[in-house]
């Protein structure tokens, strides 16, 4: 009969080969893989930082919305400067 630990070493090497794949992509990332973790991250990131020049830039488009927008030193800011940031917040 199989016992309760082997059972459990057995679900456990399920998930062997899963770690070391990722172990693997995290340590020498193919471009697809660079890009395809960055999205996950991305994904499940609750805060995003940027400044305002960089909000404009190509890496960025990927993003439609946020439910906030807060701007640090809005006082040094231009308006064109923060027009952008101000656009990509929902309210």
């Amino acid at each position: 009969m199989e016992t309760t630990l082997d059972r459990a070493e057995s679900h456990l090497k399920g998930y062997e080969k899963l770690t070391q794949d990722w172990i693997s992509k995290l340590r020498s990332p193919s471009e697809q893989d660079r890009g395809e973790l960055r999205q996950i991250y991305i994904d499940n990131a609750n805060v995003i930082g940027i400044t305002c020049s960089q909000v404009a830039g190509y890496g960025f488009k990927e993003f439609n919305n946020f439910d906030t927008v807060i701007i640090d030193e809005v006082s040094k800011c231009t308006p064109p400067e923060i027009l952008i940031p101000a656009l990509k917040g929902k309210n």
